[in-house]
């Protein structure tokens, strides 16, 4: 995925909304730890097989987060209504549902 900054953007994105979920995180407090730990451009970072996303596209990497957060309660009731009622949200894999979110 080199030279991809959106694609990576989006991946990172991704697994930011998975983070803040599993470690009940703010949008904030992920996007600062990913753009000092796992995105942007410094020095001695690994790639993208390490889990880090040098490339990504920064502003729209926060913007997906930001947006997929606070449109979080509408995107989940999408998701609740075109469940079977028998499937609770939770029943959804994690990493599928912060999919979902960052497209929604």
């Amino acid at each position: 995925m080199s030279g991809r900054p959106r694609t990576l953007a989006r991946v990172a994105a991704v697994q930011a909304l998975y983070q803040a979920e599993q470690a009940a995180q703010s949008p904030e407090t992920v996007i600062d730890q990913f753009v000092r730990h796992r995105i942007g451009d410094l020095p001695g970072r690994g790639g993208l097989e390490d889990g880090h996303l040098t490339e990504a596209d920064v502003p729209l990497f926060a913007r997906v987060v930001r947006i997929a957060t606070l449109q979080q309660d509408t995107i989940d009731g999408m998701l609740v209504a075109a469940l079977p009622e028998s499937w609770p949200l939770a029943r959804i894999d994690p990493v599928l549902r912060a999919v979902m979110r960052a497209g929604g």
